[in-house]
């Protein structure tokens, strides 16, 4: 639910400020936790990763470069791969939320340690680019400590929701499940969904559209 993925979301930023801003990548672009972990800041040699483009309205829209997948280690580990490569724009609804995270992260990032020589956005505990298993170990982490103790102590649903979520787990794949959900909402057509999670396919975005 909705109200379940804000407390997700604000538990992120106060207990795993590392990977608050990729779930807010993959909430409010659509993004893949593989392709969050590619990433680039502005420093990095190949260039950054976001970059803001002003639409028809005056308004100023993130882009996100999933163009390429670049070495982001000096030991040559790959990240995480980008199943389509493209550019992706942040929803236009979500820009100010957005715009607020990667705030947030760039000063959680002036105090970490990292390969400048690369300039990851999300870095691990050794100073390096977040690999995909770095990414969803953090995630699981925050569910297990901080996410399913709240629901348990919330009322219903969240109560039932938090049973279930201890019982199977959650997969960090749900800020892109969210972000689709909010796509529905708004009763955009397939095309456009299909657009926004950057799917080369209509298929994953009828069976949301049809559910």
């Amino acid at each position: 639910s909705t109200d379940a993925f804000e407390i997700l979301l604000g538990l992120a930023f106060q207990f795993a400020p590392d990977i608050a801003f990729g779930i807010c990548l993959q909430a409010f672009a659509g993004l893949r936790p593989s392709e969050v972990c590619n990433i680039r800041q502005d420093s990095s040699p190949y260039g950054p990763s976001i970059t803001y483009t002003a639409d028809g309205t005056g308004r100023r829209i993130p882009e996100i470069d999933l163009s390429a997948e670049y070495v982001l280690r000096s030991d040559n580990i790959r990240v995480g791969g980008i199943k389509r490569e493209r550019i992706q724009r942040v929803f236009p609804d979500f820009v100010p939320a957005f715009d607020t995270a990667y705030a947030f992260h760039r000063q959680y990032l002036a105090n970490q340690t990292f390969e400048k020589d690369y300039a990851p956005m999300f870095v691990n505990s050794s100073g390096m680019a977040m690999t995909y298993n770095d990414y969803e170990n953090r995630f699981n982490e925050l569910v297990t400590a901080h996410f399913v103790p709240r629901l348990l102590q919330s009322a219903q649903p969240l109560q039932e929701y938090g049973r279930l979520v201890k019982a199977r787990g959650l997969a960090p794949h749900i800020g892109r499940h969210f972000f689709t959900l909010q796509l529905v909402k708004r009763e955009l057509t397939p095309e456009r969904i299909r657009y926004w999670r950057g799917d080369r396919s209509i298929e994953s975005a009828m069976t949301y559209w049809a559910g």
